[in-house]
């Protein structure tokens, strides 16, 4: 097929990225990057910046289409961001500046739950409360949660003389669970009582949580209580492991590649954080080359390593640098590829259309595997001839 302009554009409507569209059409893709088509046929598609892309004077062109630096910073947080953190924003003079004062930063952080909604929303008033160092009297309305190290230790008191000792990251949400299933959702069914909940320490250091709550469990006990907990106490629970760097490194042996790793292990999470990813996914498949890899060199060697011009096109990004900088007929001169398909005229002949579908046990293997063959047997008015010879039966057109 001739992959036209219009063609191009009207395939290229498909797909969102640039990526996709060469991946699933690298004829009409290769055809836009010849003709260099792009600026027409990509216009559309969504467009990864560039490192350098973020210039100053770029944020600050983007920045006057807002009046107030809160505006700003919501709209185009990305812009905003840098324009902070390299001390341009004080150059910005159209923005609208607030006078940020305590008792204005004070209002503005009550109007937020929590702390991740106050920075999606307004970032330079974060920004103003961490460089005053205000950020322990301000924050202290917020909601007060745990994380992989820090737990705090509740009980569920029932009026019956049993009681619930847990350990948690999040009180909130593991009181939603506790009235869904397990051993306080087995005591209510089963009683009709309702349970007095009580947070009995702060968020504390796991290892110190983990003490306390057996801790609780022995006082209950002496008071008479019978303890509804069926695991023992000081277990973290779920998927709140500890990951160390060995059990991270243990873990990671059992992926090929760092996707997959991502895909199937929390502990991912704690070897990214902690910095040890390069070392413990060394063993790893690489997918994904780094930007200016595929140079001439390489492109020609990942050539050499395939039998034909349709196994090196399925290397797409060694292919595509090939052919963005034109080194694909110097790339092709020095390999000794066999072309795939026989010559037009080779199954012109009537031997030689035979001797291809008698590897085939049916017609519609044939007519399916060797497609090729097949239509110069149509073309060449031997299909009742070679159907008879072989034994298969000609289906007639209704």
């Amino acid at each position: 097929m001739k992959w036209t302009k219009e063609k191009c554009q009207e395939e290229s409507l498909k797909y969102k990225t640039r990526w996709e569209f060469g991946k699933n059409c690298p004829g009409a893709y290769n055809s836009v990057i010849k003709n260099k088509w792009q600026n027409d046929v990509f216009s559309h598609m969504l467009e990864k910046k560039l490192r350098n892309y973020w210039t100053e004077d770029r944020c600050k062109k983007i920045s006057l289409k807002y009046k107030t630096r809160k505006e700003f910073s919501i709209k185009s947080s990305r812009a905003y961001q840098l324009c902070l953190n390299n001390n341009w924003i004080e150059s910005i003079e159209h923005l609208e500046k607030i006078s940020y004062t305590k008792n204005y930063c004070i209002t503005e952080s009550k109007k937020y739950k929590n702390l991740k909604k106050l920075i999606e929303n307004n970032a330079y008033l974060y920004h103003i409360i961490l460089n005053n160092n205000w950020s322990d009297e301000l924050f202290s309305h917020f909601t007060i949660k745990g994380n992989k190290f820090k737990r705090c230790i509740y009980s569920y008191e029932f009026s019956d003389k049993y009681v619930y000792v847990g350990l948690t990251y999040n009180l909130s949400v593991r009181s939603q669970q506790h009235i869904k299933n397990g051993p306080v959702f087995n005591h209510i069914k089963k009683t009709k009582l309702t349970p007095i909940i009580t947070q009995l320490t702060d968020y504390i250091n796991i290892d110190d949580a983990k003490n306390k709550e057996n801790e609780y469990v022995n006082f209950y006990k002496n008071n008479g209580f019978n303890i509804l907990n069926s695991c023992k106490t000081g277990g973290l629970g779920g998927n709140n492991y500890m990951w160390s760097k060995e059990k991270c490194k243990e873990e990671a042996l059992k992926y090929k590649t760092r996707k997959e790793y991502l895909k199937n292990s929390s502990s991912y999470f704690s070897a990214q954080k902690n910095k040890w990813l390069d070392e413990i996914c060394s063993h790893m498949i690489e997918l994904r080359k780094p930007n200016n890899y595929w140079s001439y060199d390489k492109c020609l060697q990942e050539a050499k390593n395939k039998k034909s011009k349709i196994e090196f096109r399925k290397s797409f990004r060694a292919y595509t640098s090939a052919l963005q900088n034109n080194w694909l007929d110097d790339i092709y001169s020095k390999m000794n590829w066999t072309k795939k398909h026989k010559s037009n005229h080779f199954y012109n002949n009537y031997d030689n259309c035979l001797n291809e579908a008698k590897k085939y046990k049916t017609s519609t293997d044939f007519i399916k595997k060797s497609a090729y063959a097949y239509k110069h047997v149509v073309n060449n008015n031997f299909t009742e001839k070679l159907y008879t010879e072989i034994g298969w039966k000609i289906k007639l057109k209704k």
